[in-house]
Parts: structure tokens; sequence; C-alpha cells
């Protein structure tokens, strides 16, 4: 046989350009080849030039990472990091282990814009791990969050 009969034959993502391929919007336009040429044709045109200044970027979440032994005796972080995969990388030499020997546990998070791709409390973590053979906690306040975590730079 078909298989089961379909029962709904409406799209499942109405307004996606194309779910399968996981591309939420395409967008047509031209690309300019001269850009003085384009200005030129342009009604207006503001040129000026701007800065920013560092910024912390705040996630309601702080950095936080809890830590354990499993009964295989495998280091298991769960952290607010973007990058688990990066960060067990990144602990294996500095542990002495092997990446097979940590798991990385990443829930949904509470914001990171870019300040939780990197490792930065899960090392001291997972060496407290391992020295006391005890689960750790460590989440940093939001006045460590400013003073120790990762900022976007000043842009100009």
């Amino acid at each position: 046989g078909t298989g089961a009969p379909q029962i709904h034959d409406e799209s499942d993502s109405p307004g996606i350009y194309d779910a399968s391929r996981n591309v939420s919007n395409h967008i047509e336009g031209a690309t300019v080849q001269d850009i003085e040429e384009a200005l030129g044709r342009a009604d207006h045109v503001f040129e000026q030039t701007f800065h920013t200044q560092q910024m912390q970027h705040c996630p309601v979440e702080p950095h936080i990472a809890i830590g354990w032994l499993d009964g295989d005796d495998r280091l298991v972080l769960r952290s607010s990091t973007q990058v688990p995969f990066h960060t067990r990388r990144m602990l294996a030499p500095l542990l002495g282990l092997s990446v097979k020997q940590i798991r990385v546990i990443k829930p949904r998070i509470g914001g990171g814009f870019g300040a939780k791709q990197e490792m930065l409390i899960e090392d001291i973590v997972g060496h407290l791990v391992l020295a006391t053979r005890r689960p750790v906690r460590l989440e940093l306040t939001r006045e460590e969050e400013f003073v120790s975590s990762r900022t976007r730079h000043a842009q100009t």
C-alpha cells in the first residue's frame, strides 16, 4: 500500500520560503557593481562616521556551569555555553582527559548574544570536580559578568 492516508494537505510551514532546506526567507535583488555610480543616482546620500563604545551583552541568564562525575567516571558539565563541542575539545587537553571522557550539556539558555561562544568558566568547574570528586556549581553574578566576561569591542 501507499501508507497512511494524508489528513492535512496544507503546507506545514506557511510563510517559510523552503522549510525542507531550513531557509526561512529569500530576497531577490540587484547586486551593485559600481558603488560610486549607484550613489550618484541616489536621491540622498548621507556620509557620517559613527562610533560605538565597548558593550556588555547582558543576557538574562549569566554564565553558569554545573559539573559532576557520572557513574562511568565521566566528567559531565551542564553549561550556559553556546559552543558545547568546542568547549569539550578545549577542556580535554586542559584536564588531561580524552573528549570521550567529557560530556557537555547545553540546555536552552537565557540569551548569549555571542558572549557565550568561548569557554569562560567550564574549565574552572572541570578542575574543581576532578580535584574534589564532588559536584560543583559556579554562577557569575551580574557584577562578575561586567568585570569578568566577554564584551563586544568598540567600533568606528
